[in-house]
This record gives structure tokens, C-alpha cells and sequence, in this order.
């Protein structure tokens, strides 16, 4: 199975290089990822204590999230800066990619700026990764 081997090794490399971090929040091109990672121990061995990823829809995935920035004539690695850089943000739904898009349409046409519509973007996919992949689940922060 790709997806258990993918998360075991996401899992991996971020308790070698960063061992205080329990909580990961992945977001790829395709698929965004929850994962709760612990220790056995007396071991080097790391261990899923739980996971989830997305489903298939593209709403709040790094490739949507890059589409709509080129959308908006700003680079991916921009969208952070221009997205807190903005005084309010533009209400655009996280659950699906059309109807967020559609928002974004709509929030450009009723004269919001583009760091404004990147707002409500980057607030609309943490809307969704939480409600769809977090669920309830622990959230561990990281330690000294």
C-alpha cells in the first residue's frame, strides 16, 4: 500500500530531524495528512498512534491552493505573506474546490484584493483540513 508506506516514512523523517514534533499537518499536491506520531520505548522505532488523509476532492490541497494564487497573478510561496498581510479576508467555502473558486470569482468582482481573497482561501482550507482530517483528533504541541 503507497499511502501506509508514504505516511511511515513522513512519519520517519520528521521524528529523525525534528524528534519534539507529535502532531503532523501535511498538505501535498493531491492529499492533505494528519498524523500523531509516539515512541516505543527504549527505541529508536516511531510509531502511528493515528492517522487520516483526504479524500479525493481538490478543496485544500497544495495543487488547488497553487492554481488559485496563479489565478490571482501571485506566486505559491507569496501566499502566506500577501494572506497575512491582508486587514480582513473575503468568506470563501473550504469544502469543495468549485464552490471556493466560485467565491473567489465572486469576492474579485465585489472588489476585495487578492490578499484578501488569498485570506479567506487559507482560511477556508484550515476550515476544512480541521473539520475533514483532524476530526477531533489529539493535537499534540511540540515539547522544549
Amino acid at each position: 500500500m503507497k499511502t501506509n508506506s508514504e505516511l511511515r516514512t513522513l512519519a520517519h523523517g520528521v521524528k529523525t530531524l525534528y524528534p519534539q514534533v507529535h502532531t503532523v499537518f501535511e498538505m501535498g499536491g493531491e492529499t492533505s495528512k494528519y498524523i500523531r506520531l509516539g515512541e516505543i520505548a527504549g527505541s529508536d522505532r516511531v510509531v502511528m498512534l493515528d492517522y487520516q488523509s483526504s479524500s479525493e476532492c481538490a478543496a485544500g490541497t497544495g495543487s488547488f491552493i497553487d492554481q488559485q494564487a496563479s489565478r490571482l497573478l501571485c506566486h505559491v510561496q507569496d501566499v502566506g505573506r500577501a494572506a497575512c498581510s491582508a486587514p480582513c479576508a473575503a468568506r470563501v467555502a473550504g469544502r469543495c474546490s468549485v464552490f471556493a473558486k466560485t467565491d473567489m470569482v465572486h469576492a474579485q468582482q465585489m472588489g476585495y484584493t487578492p490578499e484578501q481573497i488569498l485570506r479567506g482561501l487559507c482560511e477556508a482550507v484550515a476550515r476544512n483540513f480541521k473539520s475533514n482530517i483532524v476530526k477531533g483528533r489529539r493535537v499534540i504541541p511540540c515539547g522544549p
